[in-house]
């Protein structure tokens, strides 16, 4: 038709103009119909016609009247043909640009969500099935949006939490014997870590009942270290209600210069502060403070409130093991010194009795053994009434005193104790009555009101006749090792209170124990003492244990942590170390265990391992989502898969990965024989022979028409048939690689 489509025929030609040209037409069909009748009528019947002509002709076959209205009947039937044909092609006119209209909506939508509009209003047919498959594309790449949003921050979250655990942790297993430097160290790193500003750690101080208080061992502010000795009284300030609630404080709402007149830090206005407790099985250890000029979110908080257990217990760990270790090597050397006081004051004695003896036999030679006495001794006599008669040099000396007039004639009551005199009047009375004599340690009351303390032997001195008339005394000064006993038994009892403690002789069996061993492996007293230390532990750990004693016993102290098992079959972690003991002669007398219970910071790290279980179980839920976003894509392929128009999608090595059903009935080849394959195959001839990257090249170029707009384009199909086709090409960017796109419409019509 001239080069020019149905479409511009329509522009061109009106109604009546084709109308009147289909009726010619027709009436010159009809008319050449009846000549063909009248030839064939004449070459049959030629007599009839040669004698008579059309009118003999028609008179002898009455069917030449109807015959010759066939002019007439084509005609009217050519003319109803043109009418309906003009009709028809205006409605294919208009359904044609109905459906580029509704495609360049779809494409503009889809080029939208390309671009991540996701938002983008939907002004197309939603109720077509490309529209759906569209739509449910959007609210797919939407939900899959938000889902990535949530589930990245969520790693992100855990894997701060878990990194910010490791790194604590790591420094809490370092300078654990220097809890000053700890303290810079978690304070100063714990700041870095969540990005605020300062931070103070307070020490409980608690050695002196009457005087407990918080001692700040570290403070770090806007990346420096500050030197700053500060003391809080227990209960004042948000540092003293934050340990006495052992709740954490948090305050968002902070006026000017509240910090400084409740706060540890002092001087500054920051946006938030976090006062956190460090507490462990209810008993405070200290507290932390955190400020910042950006409000700390919740997963921030939680992570500095799960943080302060684990530093609370490596804090009592740590006073626990420094106070351990002091006071056995304060017991180890006032042993030492309690066994050579022993053996000399025991060696003291000895001479004694066998000057006593020696008296008896040798009278001529007791002035001499008085004033070896009075040179070695404490000595005084009293009569018994109970007044002194005599005090040595060594008395006065030991007393106080510096003349014998000033103590001579006083009642012996003067130098003894108001709370020891119940029990030393009952002696006294038994000694002048001539009773046993009296050994033991004894307190004396000094003139300055101090304690003198000796070993003393009071003893009864008989006249002629035999009756007692005076009392003689005479004492060793034991004084400072009768303190450093005391001391030493305090800070035993102070050892049995706050750590376990127990004695087995050499072959294992357990000696003695404290009440924190019964009350934390749940044997009394009564059993425990008929138990040995194997019994402690399960079979198979005991086997192991074996090896461990045997080097203890060897003189190698084993410090560890060993898993225990309770009366009840429960599990018990101790941190402690075992020491073997050896007498005066240097033969291993008894093996001592000092430790510590550890079970709960056991149980934290098994929490922790549990919580690192959980992050892979998350990585592979995650990774049966990606198994799912790809069963989507499957899905999404399926459903373009019945999208009426042919789709082909190809990606950045011009291989074929998507050719649609509509594709396969357009150009006659199959899916298999497409996928994979160059696009090139499906080009016209005249763009076979293109190098490979030529059409990406030009897909990506400024001179691309068909990016965004649909054009009209010509191609063949597999049998060589040319094909008319509005084409619409898409851009998809996935990283580095691109995937494009065509939607193609069939617009060929056959006349005839």
């Amino acid at each position: 038709m001239g080069g020019y489509s149905f479409c511009d025929l329509l522009e061109r030609l009106d109604v009546k103009r084709v109308t009147k040209r289909f009726t010619l037409i027709g009436v010159a069909i009809g008319f050449f119909v009846w000549v063909i009748f009248l030839v064939v009528e004449v070459i049959s019947k030629g007599e009839i016609v040669a004698r008579g002509g059309l009118i003999e002709l028609h008179r002898h076959s009455p069917s030449w009247w109807l015959i010759d209205t066939l002019p007439i009947i084509v005609g009217v039937a050519a003319y109803s043909i043109g009418r309906l044909h003009v009709l028809y092609l205006r409605a294919r006119k208009q359904q044609s640009q109905e459906e580029q209209q509704r495609s360049k909506q779809l494409l503009r939508f889809a080029e939208r969500l390309n671009q991540g509009e996701l938002d983008a209003p939907a002004d197309f047919d939603r109720d077509s099935e490309l529209g759906k498959s569209i739509l449910q594309l959007r609210d797919y790449l939407v939900k899959s949006r938000q889902e990535e949003k949530v589930r990245a921050e969520e790693e992100k979250q855990r894997s701060w939490f878990a990194d910010g655990m490791a790194k604590f942790a790591d420094i809490l297993r370092l300078n654990n014997d220097n809890l000053e430097k700890l303290s810079y160290d978690i304070v100063s790193n714990l700041v870095k870590y969540l990005n605020a500003n300062q931070g103070g750690f307070f020490l409980l101080e608690k050695s002196d009942p009457s005087d407990i208080h918080f001692t700040q061992t570290a403070a770090f502010a806007y990346d420096r270290k500050r030197l700053v000795r500060k003391r809080v009284e227990w209960g004042d300030g948000l540092i003293g209600a934050c340990a006495y609630e052992k709740e954490p404080i948090f305050m968002t709402d902070i006026p000017d210069s509240y910090v400084s007149i409740t706060s540890g830090l002092g001087g500054t206005n920051p946006h938030c502060l976090l006062v956190v407790p460090l507490v462990v099985e209810g008993d405070v250890q200290g507290v932390m403070e955190i400020a910042s000029f950006s409000v700390l979110k919740d997963f921030e908080r939680r992570f500095v409130e799960e943080l302060s257990k684990a530093i609370a217990l490596t804090i009592k760990g740590a006073k626990v093991n420094s106070h351990t270790a002091q006071l056995l090597e304060q017991s180890q050397y006032q042993a030492e010194q309690l066994k050579e006081q022993e053996e000399e004051m025991r060696h003291t004695i000895e001479m004694l009795h066998a000057t006593q003896e020696e008296s008896a036999r040798k009278g001529v030679e007791l002035s001499n053994f008085t004033e070896s006495v009075n040179n070695t001794m404490v000595r005084a006599e009293y009569d018994i009434s109970g007044k002194l008669l005599f005090a040595n040099a060594r008395f006065l000396a030991k007393m106080g005193y510096s003349h014998i007039n000033e103590i001579q004639g006083k009642h012996i009551s003067s130098f003894i104790n108001k709370k020891d005199s119940r029990w030393f009047v009952k002696i006294w009375d038994e000694l002048t009555k001539g009773g046993n004599h009296f050994e033991g340690d004894m307190k004396h009351v000094t003139k300055q009101g101090t304690d003198f303390w000796s070993m003393a032997t009071y003893t009864c001195v008989r006249d002629q006749d035999g009756a007692v008339h005076k009392i003689l005394f005479m004492g060793i000064d034991i004084t400072e090792l009768k303190k450093m006993s005391l001391d030493l038994e305090s800070k035993v009892f102070a050892l049995n209170s706050s750590a376990v403690t127990a004695e087995f002789d050499p072959s294992g069996a357990i000696c003695s124990g404290n009440i924190k061993i019964s009350a934390i492996l749940g044997y009394p007293q009564n059993e425990l003492v008929k138990m040995t230390v194997y019994d402690f532990f399960c079979p198979k750990n005991a086997l192991a244990f074996r090896d461990i004693w045997s080097e203890v016993v060897h003189g190698h102290p084993q410090e560890n942590q060993y898993q225990m098992v309770s009366k009840g079959g429960g599990e018990r972690w101790l941190q402690g170390t075992f020491t073997a003991v050896y007498d005066m002669y240097n033969e291993l007398s008894k093996v001592v265990f000092i430790a510590n219970d550890i079970t709960s910071q056991k149980r934290l790290e098994l929490e922790e391992q549990q919580k690192n279980d959980q992050l892979l179980r998350q990585e592979v839920e995650l990774q049966q989502k990606l198994e799912e976003i790809r069963a989507v894509k499957i899905r999404n392929e399926k459903t373009l898969e019945g999208a009426m128009d042919a789709i082909i999608t190809i990606n950045s090595e011009e291989k074929v990965e998507l050719y649609n059903r509509a594709a396969e009935e357009l150009f006659g080849y199959s899916k298999q024989e497409v996928i994979g394959q160059s696009i090139t195959m499906l080009l016209p001839a005249a763009y076979k022979s293109l190098n490979s990257g030529d059409v990406i090249g030009y897909l990506k170029s400024e001179a691309n028409r068909f990016k965004g707009a649909r054009s009209e384009v010509t191609a063949a199909d597999k049998w060589g048939n040319e094909l008319s086709l509005l084409l619409t090409i898409s851009e998809a960017q996935i990283g580095e690689d691109y995937t494009y796109t065509a939607f193609i419409q069939n617009i060929s019509v056959e006349l005839f």
